[in-house]
């Protein structure tokens, strides 16, 4: 072998161990939030370059084009004009090559794929590898009511509900008692009874006036045939 391909083995060698590649990675490909909730998209990139970062943050929505809404340019964060605005920012400092992305109080619209991309002057990259790809689904929690109709003491008890998806579980608990309806059924027999009672003494009252009027008219009788 010659001197000069031994020198461009060199030199090859050489540029093999200075050059940088730059890679972007995340921890997981989906991640999964209840509404309400602040949620972490966790990326990084590597780097053996000391020039700071040009870093993108994009959502790709199913109903919209893809739209920026986060950067770091020049040691600048700039959080675009978007509804994540007020919710949304860089978890570290992207110096530290942490460039995972928090939302806080997530809403259910904000589901959709966000990329996020990373360029570095002085570094190379193979093909898609400063990319990050990460889809995010924001779940409503679900509300319902159990409506119990008929009730019996046989169904006195503690109800507990579960409830549990991709993003969690969690669960509540009531006791439930059921009392007899004696009480119920003795205030209305109460109150039957009642109007029977004063339904005879009506009747009563009413027997004695009719026969107080007749007495008296047999009275009057008398008295008319002794004047006779």
């Amino acid at each position: 072998m010659g001197a000069l391909p031994r020198a461009a083995l060199a030199l090859a060698a050489l540029l093999g161990v200075s050059s940088a590649v730059l890679e972007v990675h995340v921890g997981t490909s989906s991640v999964f939030s209840v509404e309400g909730q602040q949620v972490v998209l966790p990326a990084w990139y590597t780097s053996r370059s000391q020039k700071k970062p040009y870093v993108t943050w994009l959502l790709d929505k199913e109903d919209a084009d893809p739209f920026q809404i986060l950067t770091y340019l020049d040691g600048v964060v700039k959080v675009e004009e978007t509804e994540l605005k007020p919710r949304v920012g860089f978890l570290y400092p992207v110096l530290t090559h942490n460039i995972s992305l928090f939302i806080n109080a997530t809403r259910e619209r904000d589901s959709g794929q966000y990329m996020c991309t990373v360029n570095v002057v002085d570094d190379a990259t193979g093909t898609g590898k400063n990319v990050g790809v990460i889809n995010l689904t924001v779940l409503d929690p679900a509300r319902g009511t159990l409506k119990l109709t008929n009730l019996s003491m046989e169904m006195s008890g503690l109800y507990v509900c579960v409830a549990e998806n991709r993003a969690g579980s969690a669960e509540c608990s009531v006791a439930l008692e059921v009392h007899s309806t004696a009480s119920t059924k003795a205030v209305i027999a109460g109150a039957v009874l009642g109007s029977l009672g004063a339904l005879a003494t009506i009747v009563f009252f009413a027997c004695q006036v009719v026969g107080y009027r007749r007495k008296k008219r047999d009275g009057q009788e008398e008295v008319a045939n002794e004047i006779k």
